[in-house]
């Protein structure tokens, strides 16, 4: 084989007129991928003397050359040669415009880009492709020279070669945007839904809705465009996340139920969907009224995220709305055990209550103390249930420390729970600790309380 290669390689340099032999070399060396040998193999071809005779038979010959410099060969500086030898050959060969245009744009060489687009704007195209040659030069124009007038002016041509050219629509609404023309991107935006179909259009319709909600002050219209985006993609994040913001503004629960029930498939990550899945059951259980909506959510987060704060504070909320105590008993008791020294203060006393009811004396007051000593705005509460456990324990001496404590907080005390407070702590000093001196103090406060007129 490389005997018969070598010959014809032979062949083909002593006459590169020898079409046959020419075919023969550019397949091999096509399937083979040797693309610098392919390259003289054109090279050679070229100078054929009835090649190099007529452009026509040249110029595909240098446009293949040209590709294979560029795409396989990477070597841009003899691809953009022969590109521009193709190019001055015949100035109408907009392919070969086309190919020194990304090579400069690549390169980021934005005057010669323009250049030679003036060259390819006189060149012949169809609509189509005159639409996407006027689009690209109005992103040039816009993206790399900040010139929105010229850039106005390509899309604007764009668009009477075609006259819902997509990307043309999307410059145009993008320069109305930037310059605060808000109704009339909206109006170009408009134009570009009624031209594109299902998951392509659903950001447009996004945008749309953007504008109407920020800028046009039109939630109804914003509302109506993130529902049509979501028609076309169910799960376009940002027309969830808009939309779930509109029907949260208006209270639509229904809706909001069920925007959260995308925002959930579209998460990542078990602790952000455990959060979502919490958020959801507190509109079932605060706005939709459903106790068995919101357990549905929970068990969804305690999957995702069983020894998660929220999730466990959720549940209990859950087991709260259903009024069973037993198990919100042990997800206040999973939770405190969790948090430690963090645990949270109402779980801390609404677990001290649920220990007394249960007849559970010791725990409530061992969880009670530990609520009291954080700070709070229901000190009065936590107060107050801790007389309570240590006045059916007996300890009586504990029971008047709080109840001194809990007239020392004045007016957080109604008028006729603190007469009762001060009543029952003389009878503790005077009676149980023999506190004579104490018990005629707290009579005195006692009676000035309950004195009527100027004391």
């Amino acid at each position: 084989m490389a005997t018969g290669l070598d010959t014809q390689q032979q062949i083909l340099a002593g006459n590169s007129s020898d079409r046959r032999t020419f075919e023969a070399l550019e397949e091999h060396f096509f399937l083979d991928g040797d693309w610098e040998s392919l390259a003289e193999v054109y090279r050679a071809r070229i100078a054929a003397p009835e090649i190099a005779a007529d452009d026509a038979k040249q110029a595909p010959l240098l446009f293949r050359l040209g590709q294979i410099l560029e795409e396989r060969i990477l070597d841009i500086e003899a691809a953009t040669e022969v590109y521009w030898t193709l190019a001055r050959l015949d100035r109408t060969n907009r392919w070969a415009l086309r190919q020194l245009r990304g090579i400069h744009e690549r390169e980021a060489k934005w005057d010669l880009v323009l250049q030679i687009a003036e060259l390819e704007s006189t060149t012949l195209m169809p609509p189509y492709d005159r639409a996407a040659f006027e689009t690209e030069l109005g992103r040039v124009w816009q993206r790399h020279f900040d010139d929105s007038e010229e850039a106005r002016h390509a899309y604007d041509r764009a668009l009477e070669a075609d006259p819902d050219f997509p990307a043309a629509l999307e410059g145009l609404a993008a320069l109305h945007q930037e310059a605060e023309r808000y109704s009339e991107a909206a109006d170009v935006l408009t134009r570009l839904t009624e031209r594109l179909r299902g998951p392509e259009r659903a950001p447009v319709w996004t945008t749309l809705g953007t504008i109407y909600a920020n800028r046009l002050d039109e939630p109804t219209r914003a509302r109506e465009c993130f529902d049509r985006a979501l028609e076309d993609d169910p799960y376009q994040p940002s027309a969830v996340e808009w939309a779930l913001l509109l029907a949260t503004v208006e209270e639509d629960w229904i809706a909001v139920s069920d925007l959260l029930e995308r925002r959930f498939d579209l998460a990542s990550g078990a602790r952000h969907r455990a959060a979502i899945a919490v958020e959801a059951s507190q509109i079932q259980l605060n706005h939709l009224q459903s106790s068995a909506g919101a357990r549905a959510w929970i068990d969804r987060a305690i999957e995702l995220s069983a020894e998660e704060t929220s999730v466990l504070m959720a549940v209990a909320e859950v087991e709260r709305a259903d009024g069973d105590r037993d198990a919100l008993l042990v997800v206040l008791e999973k939770l405190i055990g969790l948090t430690g020294d963090r645990a949270p203060r109402n779980a801390l006393i609404e677990a001290a209550e649920l220990h007394a009811e249960f007849g559970n004396p010791e725990l409530a007051l061992e969880t009670i103390r530990r609520a009291g000593q954080k700070t709070g705005p229901d000190d009065r509460r936590v107060l107050l249930i801790q007389a309570r456990l240590l006045r059916e324990a007996g300890a009586n001496r504990q029971l008047a420390e709080i109840l001194e404590t809990l007239t020392a907080l004045g007016g957080g005390i109604e008028k006729e729970l603190q007469v009762e407070i001060l009543v029952e702590l003389a009878r503790l000093q005077k009676e149980d600790l023999g506190e004579e001196d104490s018990a005629h103090a707290t009579w005195k406060t006692y009676l000035n309380s309950t004195r009527v007129g100027p004391k």
